[in-house]
């Protein structure tokens, strides 16, 4: 697994250590689109799609991690 700094197309999202309602590890699902600051992704299992800020002006949200 090769991990990446920032999300991208069809990219894996995980819950970092520091994620507040996830355990560590768990597959979040795929990107489907980053448009700016947000990263739009699909569930596992589910056709539904999501979004969350993955950078802020502080520097980089440390909830998720990204994995090709």
């Amino acid at each position: 697994m090769r991990k990446l700094f920032k999300p991208m197309r069809g990219c894996r999202i995980f819950a970092s250590q520091k994620h507040m309602t996830e355990k560590p590890g768990t597959l979040l699902g795929w990107c489907e689109k980053v448009d700016g600051n947000i990263c739009i992704y699909k569930m596992p299992a589910s056709e539904e799609t999501d979004r969350f800020i993955w950078r802020t002006s502080n520097g980089l949200n440390d909830w998720y991690e990204y994995a090709a």
